[in-house]
């Protein structure tokens, strides 16, 4: 019975040990652990090894000019604006009730039934 429990006992010990030479292995191949172990102009990545810093070209920027765009928008709309307005007054002046005789033109127009 006493031997048995010295197995398991052994057998937990042996692969406490193994887990722990294989961590050490591992701590071993690794190129660095942190970004001061790389050189300058190097970073340390998640798998442990060095890398240079990638350089990011600068891009280009177009800037378009709407300037004229949208003072022809601008103009183009007010146009609009302008043309329907006078379109409306000339429907409103054709569609004028008849006035009444005696009328002043300053007076509003009003029926009444008396």
């Amino acid at each position: 019975m006493n031997r048995k429990g010295e197995v398991f006992t052994v057998t937990i010990v042996v692969i406490i040990i193994a887990f722990f030479l294989a961590w050490l292995i591992n701590l071993g191949y690794r190129e660095c652990n942190s970004n001061d172990d790389c050189g300058s102009g190097y970073y340390c990545d998640v798998g442990h090894t060095c890398n240079q810093i990638p350089v990011l070209e600068k891009e280009i920027v177009i800037q378009n000019q709407f300037l004229w765009p949208s003072i022809i928008l601008g103009v183009a709309i007010v146009a609009a604006a302008v043309i329907l307005r006078h379109k409306r007054n000339d429907k409103k002046e054709a569609h004028e009730k008849p006035k009444i005789r005696g009328e002043t033109p300053d007076e509003p127009y009003v029926r009444t039934n008396f």
